[in-house]
């Protein structure tokens, strides 16, 4: 799970700075060609793939949790018989 942890925040560091170097060059006067909207198009599909990462990461992070919460609740039911 470490690893998958690496991995978001790794793809996190990319579109935080996919969006500085656009706005960089929107600023800039050579990049009066820039189809804007497919950049748009490409970080939206961007921002998707790292969302559901995220969810697919919780969810696993939340299985591999359930058990332990699950075997000391039987633990204790069995202290207390």
């Amino acid at each position: 799970m470490l690893e998958d942890i690496t991995r978001l925040q790794d793809q996190v560091g990319v579109l935080v700075n996919w969006v500085a170097e656009m706005k960089t060059l929107v600023q800039n006067p050579y990049s009066a060609g820039l189809n804007i909207p497919k950049v748009l198009e490409d970080l939206g599909g961007y921002a998707a793939d790292l969302t559901k990462a995220v969810y697919e990461l919780e969810k696993r992070a939340n299985e591999e949790l359930r058990p332990e919460a699950e075997s000391s609740e039987t633990n204790s039911d069995s202290v207390e018989q």
